[in-house]
């Protein structure tokens, strides 16, 4: 997609197009990047919501100053309660026409991101939008992209009579990938949030949790290939492998179930078999993960702690089949 250089002057704080929501915990050594990378969009016209969720470091004064510097910018301080609740006190604050999310170590591609988002939803007037991202590993000099190809050939826009089947389905087959961050939402799909006051603390899969509420009533969403976000993935950062991530798995599928049992009548797939298989998946996603950090002692603990976990014995042969598939014994 060609994007242009558009200039924007936002004559309406109070009602940008589009509001960031950048969910900043002890994010001091990436923060001032990610910042920059959005103050300087050529499309102007948004608002940069920062949520400090209880940070101990510096992140406090790097975000007061650029909320001090651009009136775009505006920071907010919370008790520490973990990014879904953080996103979601900051959908609470927005006034944008369209909402999007930042992790505080990541940033934009380029300069003109917003621009090519903007031009992209006026010419389609879709609810949602999902473009491509890339992962700049930390230990290595080069970024690898990952481009979300349609889903088929002939179109890349589905509606909401759809959107059972993509929930339904493995979510990787369908193109859609359980990101927020690489994903723009027209305001009107917000009301189906639960309060920040409401949600429990989660360690990991917030995203796919958020977008469950996010896109379940979406009427249109729309591909577009480019990577216009840099996701950046930390080495050897194996505090995020833990048996919270094995708890927060099992949460999300009683999150999906609740969608699931909404949109049964759609559903040719038995729920529990779909469950299942899609538990089996998500455990393979975390161990893959852990490949790039965990020596082979480590690894071969975790798969045994994977494989012990009471819900996972029902996937067993799945995931097995799934670990023989990639050379893992």
């Amino acid at each position: 997609m060609s994007c242009k250089n558009k200039n924007t002057v936002n004559v309406d704080l109070s009602q940008p197009w589009l509001s960031i929501v950048v969910p900043i915990y002890n994010g001091e050594k990436f923060l001032s990047k990610c910042l920059n990378a959005i103050a300087k969009q050529t499309f102007t016209d948004f608002e940069v919501i920062l949520i400090d969720d209880g940070s101990t470091d510096r992140s406090s004064d790097i975000c007061q100053k650029y909320a001090l510097n651009d009136k775009r910018f505006r920071y907010f301080r919370k008790e520490n309660g973990g990014a879904f609740q953080s996103r979601i006190y900051g959908v609470e604050k927005a006034a944008g026409t369209y909402i999007t999310f930042c992790d505080a170590d990541d940033f934009y591609a380029n300069k003109n991101v917003f621009a090519c988002l903007y031009e992209e939803i006026m010419k389609s007037n879709c609810q949602a939008i999902q473009f491509g991202f890339m992962k700049k590993y930390n230990h290595l000099s080069h970024k690898v992209t990952l481009v979300k190809t349609p889903l088929d050939t002939d179109r890349n826009t589905f509606n909401a009579h759809e959107y059972p089947k993509l929930l339904c389905s493995n979510w990787n087959e369908a193109h859609l990938t359980t990101n927020v961050s690489n994903k723009v939402y027209h305001r009107s799909l917000i009301s189906s949030l639960p309060s920040s006051k409401m949600v429990e603390k989660v360690f990991w899969g917030d995203d796919q949790i958020m977008n469950l509420y996010l896109l379940s009533e979406c009427e249109s969403f729309r591909f577009i290939p480019d990577a216009l976000y840099c996701y950046r993935q930390m080495s050897g950062d194996t505090s995020r492998f833990s048996l919270h991530t094995m708890e927060d798995v099992d949460n999300i599928k009683k999150y999906q179930l609740m969608f699931l049992k909404h949109y049964q009548g759609n559903v040719k797939q038995p729920i529990k078999q779909i469950l299942f298989s899609e538990l089996a998946g998500w455990f393979f996603y975390y161990i893959q993960q852990a490949l790039d950090y965990l020596d082979e002692e480590e690894l071969i603990l975790l798969i045994n702690n994977v494989l012990q976990y009471p819900r996972f014995i029902l996937a067993r042969e799945y995931f097995m089949n799934c670990l023989r598939q990639n050379g893992i014994q």
